[in-house]
């Protein structure tokens, strides 16, 4: 069996509680074989932090922190504009750190 990795686009879940939606998916991809989860992390609520660092003791992940470059705002309400009113601008944005 080869090894695999899997990278993550930039978590934005400041207020939103999915820890147990991301721990059920970590673990599936372990069970699938992954060996390395890279995820980009905008903001996220407390827990979704320490499900990542606890996944970070386990080896498994690693998290670096993102923000929009050049002007745009990183403040999360007007992040949340750009997401969603601007789809192609949101690529665009996606595409940088991969």
């Amino acid at each position: 069996k080869a090894s695999f990795a899997v990278c993550v686009k930039g978590l934005d879940f400041p207020t939103e509680d999915v820890s147990l939606r991301l721990i059920e998916w970590i673990e599936l991809l372990k069970i699938l074989g992954v060996n390395r989860i890279s995820f980009y992390q905008y903001e996220v609520h407390p827990n979704i932090s320490a499900v990542l660092k606890f996944y970070q003791k386990e080896q498994l992940v690693s998290v670096e922190p993102i923000s929009l470059p050049g002007p745009s705002s990183n403040l999360h309400s007007m992040r949340r504009a750009i997401f969603h009113d601007k789809r192609v601008v949101r690529r665009q944005h996606e595409v940088i750190p991969y």
